[in-house]
């Protein structure tokens, strides 16, 4: 995957030693700033790689509300030393997220520059089904997308910060869809 996103993008990749002193977490990097990270898959029954997208917050509290709500925890929350808490999710339809509350506290927002995370869809069969979810676990509010029908923009802080649509190929399953610029 490094190799495969360092020839299309340019990013570049710093590994990162584990407590046992393993390499497996990769820092992401566009231009030097950290923008992702790569995780091995380990113990994963489901084949193929995934983006998962990070949302802000109290992982313990996301966790039980989206348990709630009739999402389930996927990675029940954990603290990385020297990272913060992070929480692993799946949403009703089945799309996974993860939530963190860094040590250091969240990023300014940006807009990304050229080589760096832009926007997330997320595609489903049941957009009405996980916008209600999201409003209710994360408060987003929720607006229809401009000329689309079963397609929302869930917006936080007068910013919109991803959008829900009705997956163009039913054969794909539900998934956050991450826009590079």
């Amino acid at each position: 995957s490094a190799e495969f996103y360092s020839k299309v993008f340019g990013w570049t990749f710093r590994p990162v030693a584990s407590a046992d002193g393993t390499a497996g977490y990769m820092t992401i990097l566009a231009d030097g700033r950290p923008i992702g990270g790569i995780v091995p898959a380990r113990g994963r029954t489901e084949r193929g790689a995934r983006w998962i997208g990070l949302a802000s917050g109290d992982p313990k509290t996301m966790a039980a509300r989206a348990q709630e709500r009739g999402g389930a925890v996927a990675t029940a929350p954990v603290v990385l030393p020297g990272r913060g808490e992070f929480a692993a999710l799946r949403d009703p339809a089945g799309a996974y997220f993860a939530v963190v509350r860094t040590e250091r506290g969240d990023p300014s927002d940006h807009l990304g520059r050229n080589n760096e995370w832009l926007w997330f869809e997320l595609w489903t069969d049941d957009p009405v089904k996980v916008v209600d979810f999201y409003r209710d676990v994360f408060g987003y509010a929720v607006g229809a997308a401009d000329g689309r029908a079963d397609a929302y923009v869930l917006t936080a802080g007068g910013r919109a910060r991803a959008g829900v649509m009705r997956s163009p190929d039913p054969r794909l399953p539900t998934a956050w869809i991450p826009y590079v610029r």
